[in-house]
């Protein structure tokens, strides 16, 4: 007979080692011989890279290697939907958040890697910045990207829009907006990289919420095979969306192949909160006939989403808010864009 859950009390299956503190989560991950990574990030949110100095943090004590996008030149963009985010923002190129990596300082302990950090030197050609998505889609906005800043149009039509309204005893028309929100997992991003010179994989112990097409991104990104990339799931410490896109794994993958040894990148929380992902803010403007019976007749709604500096799930987020505009009810006219 199959087993009843309802009204019955089931044991989570990881509560135990959770409660009891032998969870093992990314940080808790530790090898001989380690050396510790972070990352030099942008000073200005929407600005040209003109130079970048690292030689006064490579002459610091125990400071192992310095990679800049110099070094890289083979690495692709990467993202979950659209490659367009660099891996290093690299001198010419635009930083456009303040998340953007411009260095990876490896070293023998955090605090040393930390200190280098601080000793890199940069000079930026500062640009408008856009945090405005009605201000972006002006004609006179700054491209945020090349081929401009809109990242997708997508269009819903079904049954004559016209005729519902006409249907209508009543119309109701408002603009609705949500905010950006950070989901603030008790885990901040964080992870090991190893390079295995014996079978040439990288393996790497960092937390997704997309296993296989991270790796697939870091393959891509890197120019090799996906058999040659291992991701060893760690206990993920809450995501809520924010672990869909890449952190520490490019980062990693490079500074294990560079150095050979084992290496760890931990975010701080407030580069968590700078450098990755946001729940995405959306402007709704909606127009909804009903009957004096209660009944739908037409819904129009106009859903604009802000994904941010780079594309990440925004084609996804702003499809699915078109698409759910009407919500749980079946209504015969509706325009949707």
């Amino acid at each position: 007979m199959p087993k009843k859950y309802v009204g019955k009390n089931i044991l989570k299956v990881d509560a135990r080692e959770k409660v009891t503190g032998k969870a093992i989560y990314p940080d808790d991950i530790y090898f001989d011989d380690m050396l510790y990574l972070k990352i030099k990030r942008a000073t200005h949110p929407h600005a040209y890279l003109r130079r970048i100095d690292i030689s006064k943090a490579e002459k610091l004590p125990g400071v192992v290697k310095i990679i800049t996008a110099a070094d890289i030149p083979e690495v692709k963009n990467f993202g979950l939907i659209i490659k367009d985010q660099p891996v290093l923002i690299g001198i010419g190129q635009k930083m456009r958040y303040m998340g953007d990596a411009l260095a990876i300082v490896i070293a023998e302990s955090k605090e040393i890697a930390s200190k280098a950090v601080r000793l890199i030197e940069m000079e930026v050609e500062k640009l408008e910045v856009i945090s405005d998505p009605l201000r972006a889609m002006e004609k006179d906005a700054p491209p945020i990207h090349q081929d401009g800043n809109i990242l997708a149009t997508h269009y819903l039509k079904k049954g004559n829009i016209k005729k519902g309204f006409a249907q209508a005893d009543i119309i109701v028309e408002n603009e609705y907006r949500t905010s950006f929100l950070d989901q603030v997992p008790l885990q901040i991003e964080a992870g090991v990289g190893f390079y295995d010179e014996e079978d040439e994989i990288i393996k790497l112990w960092a937390a997704t919420q997309w296993l296989h097409d991270t790796q697939a991104d870091i393959a891509q990104s890197l120019g090799l095979p996906k058999e040659k990339i291992r991701i060893i799931q760690p206990v993920i410490g809450g995501a809520f969306g924010k672990k869909e896109d890449i952190s520490v794994h490019i980062h990693l993958a490079l500074a294990a192949t560079a150095t050979k040894r084992p290496v760890k990148l931990t975010y701080t929380r407030e580069e968590s909160m700078i450098a990755q992902s946001k729940r995405h803010p959306l402007i709704i403007r909606a127009k909804t006939g009903a009957t004096k019976e209660g009944y739908l007749t037409a819904c129009q709604v106009e859903v604009i989403g802000d994904t941010g500096a780079y594309a990440s799930s925004g084609l996804a987020v702003v499809h699915k808010g078109m698409y759910h505009c009407t919500g749980p009810y079946n209504v015969d006219n509706v325009n949707s864009a």
